[in-house]
């Protein structure tokens, strides 16, 4: 008699409440008849990814009011990005969806339970004409179930079983949606939200990202800087270890920037990201919209490919990345700068030669970070 796997039983799809083509037996979508954002009363836009993710959408969000002007648009974001989204000109509520837990019958039964919660609720009082997934990559994040369980009179997002590089959990996911778009082209995750904006009537947008700020952020930004500046924004933490360029590299390249450029270091991550001496210290001691405040207050960025990095183009400064990945590198894959770079600031990416490894950060050399910065501080 073969062995029972749990990990084997949820992939299969044996469990009918988490198989996407059974789940769509109860949630069937409706015909794939044509649809026009500006034709719709009520929109959600469900955008649960990370920080970064979160920034490179507000093109995309912008471009949307604009199709639809007079549409009520609710955003569905996680917990964590309830402070950048809270102020969100574009839509009229901001709700949020935390899908994160651990361990396998965790990730499934519990996200799945608050989603069922949320979309029972406020997602169905009153219910949108369309729900709008906006972003190219697999659905790691449960927004094609919440958009399912939501039963709006659409579903738009891009294809799951045609785009390269999804995981098996996603197989069928296609099945709930009502407009799965194909992929298309590799492109820069803003130009992908713009095409996906185009392809029901909206005006493609891939201008620059925005901060929504208020005055007290700034005004807590400013009491966090001891003077008056110039300051440069200094990252040193990101998710991956692999993608994080030495502590001590950046110590020496904040000296050196204090020297050379005359610049006061500003540290921004999280508590446990590492330290700089003679920085200030900023780690774990602002929310993410007093980030961008404080990003505002300097002549430019340099860190790791984090989300920092998209807060810094937010704020409409230079920004130096420390990509681990290396050149040549599949555009799609979801460390490439090609897809996730930063976006409409001027910019200088140092990444690695080809070789052995996807990520490789280590090999990028002070002396190269030395002369992307020189060349983004010199006037032209």
């Amino acid at each position: 008699m073969p062995q029972f796997s749990a990990k084997s039983w949820f992939r299969s799809g044996s469990n009918w409440f988490f198989a996407p083509a059974r789940m769509a037996r109860l949630y069937p979508p409706p015909p794939n008849r044509p649809i026009l954002w500006s034709k719709a009363r009520r929109i959600l836009v469900i955008k649960l990814d990370e920080i970064g993710d979160f920034l490179l959408v507000a093109p995309f969000l912008r471009g949307l009011r604009r199709a639809a002007p007079d549409a009520h648009l609710t955003l569905v974001v996680k917990p964590a990005l309830l402070n950048l989204a809270e102020t969100c000109p574009y839509v009229n509520r901001v709700l949020v969806y935390d899908g994160q837990t651990k361990g396998l019958s965790a990730w499934q039964l519990r996200r799945q339970w608050r989603a069922w919660r949320l979309a029972r609720g406020a997602l169905q009082r009153p219910r949108a004409d369309i729900a709008v997934l906006p972003r190219w990559g697999e659905d790691a994040y449960n927004a094609t179930y919440l958009a399912a369980m939501a039963r709006p009179e659409a579903i738009v997002a891009y294809s799951e079983s045609t785009t390269p590089g999804r995981r098996i959990m996603n197989a069928g996911f296609d099945r709930l949606l009502s407009h799965a778009v194909s992929p298309g082209a590799p492109a820069h995750e803003v130009e992908h939200h713009a095409r996906l904006l185009r392809e029901f009537g909206g005006e493609p947008d891939a201008g620059s990202l925005e901060l929504w700020l208020t005055e007290q952020d700034r005004v807590r930004a400013r009491m966090a800087l001891p003077h008056q500046g110039p300051f440069v924004a200094i990252a040193p933490g990101a998710r991956d270890e692999l993608r994080r360029w030495p502590a001590g590299q950046f110590t020496e390249l904040a000296a050196w920037l204090q020297k050379e450029h005359q610049l006061t270091p500003v540290v921004l991550g999280e508590t446990a990201d590492p330290g700089i001496g003679g920085a200030i210290d900023l780690r774990g001691r602002t929310t993410l919209r007093e980030a961008g405040a404080v990003l505002e207050c300097c002549r430019l960025f340099v860190g790791n490919d984090s989300g920092l990095k998209h807060l810094a183009a937010a704020a409409r400064i230079p920004v130096v990345e420390l990509s681990g990945f290396r050149t040549g590198g599949d555009p799609n894959h979801n460390h490439s700068p090609a897809r996730f770079g930063a976006w409409a600031v001027p910019t200088r990416i140092l990444q690695p030669s080809p070789g052995p490894g996807q990520l490789a950060v280590t090999e990028i050399s002070l002396a190269a970070v030395q002369a992307a910065c020189t060349a983004l501080l010199t006037p032209p």
